[in-house]
């Protein structure tokens, strides 16, 4: 991952345009992410659609009160990238215990490096799948999450600050693309359930799973990890 960022510098190619999905970057780094979501589903007619009817931007305002104090000024000032959104261990061919080649570009656009890490820790570091299952305490796995920032860490300068804005981030990162999801299912497939889903449970659900004493954890091991405590 340090070494595809790496190669990625100088490459500036615009953001792509509004498609599905797409894991883009514009609501986050906004002073009033608010308005920039609501740019975002103005410029989705589906997505308006199924949205219309919801108290959608009272919901996202409650999560960005709830996890994304300061976060806005930290993003603003990280350097503008384009980036894989979608790094895990199945869009990687190995070789042993080596990545030999990356696979699957479909969501990429132009991010930051610390959205990039912030998916791959989050999509490699908790079982999503068994989420609202029974097991919700024990889907975090911290340790897989730290190994990976650990070998970015080693060849990547990554200093406090990147740190404490990773762990800030990590909680709100999937938010663009489950609204691509949303918007994807309700306008490509006309899929009402699976789009109720992509709201409810996964843009909603995993940015609470983050509340959780569970999620709460899991962020400090993080935290922890990267300031050696």
């Amino acid at each position: 991952l340090a070494r595809l960022h790496r190669a990625s510098q100088g490459f500036d190619a615009p953001a792509r345009v509004p498609q599905p999905l797409v894991a883009s970057f514009t609501i986050l780094p906004d002073p009033d992410p608010i308005a920039a979501a609501e740019r975002y589903v103005a410029a989705r007619p589906a997505l308006a659609a199924f949205l219309a009817p919801r108290p959608w931007r009272r919901e996202l305002t409650s999560l960005f009160s709830a996890l994304g104090d300061g976060l806005q000024p930290r993003l603003a000032a990280q350097p503008a990238l384009w980036t894989h959104n979608d790094w895990h261990p199945s869009n990687l061919l190995w070789q042993e215990e080596d990545v030999r080649t990356v696979i699957d570009f479909g969501l990429a656009d132009r991010t930051c490096a610390l959205h990039d890490l912030a998916i791959a820790l989050e999509r490699s570091g908790v079982a999503w799948l068994a989420l609202g299952q029974g097991a919700d305490a024990t889907i975090g796995q911290p340790e897989a999450a730290c190994a990976l920032l650990a070998g970015y860490a080693a060849t990547t300068a990554f200093g406090a600050e990147d740190g404490a804005t990773l762990v800030r981030l990590l909680p709100l990162v999937h938010l663009e693309f489950a609204l691509s999801e949303v918007a994807y299912f309700a306008g490509v497939l006309g899929d009402m359930s699976a789009a109720a889903l992509a709201w409810d449970g996964y843009l909603i659900g995993h940015a609470a799973w983050f509340l959780s004493e569970p999620g709460q954890d899991f962020l400090r091991g993080i935290a922890d990890a990267e300031s050696g405590a």
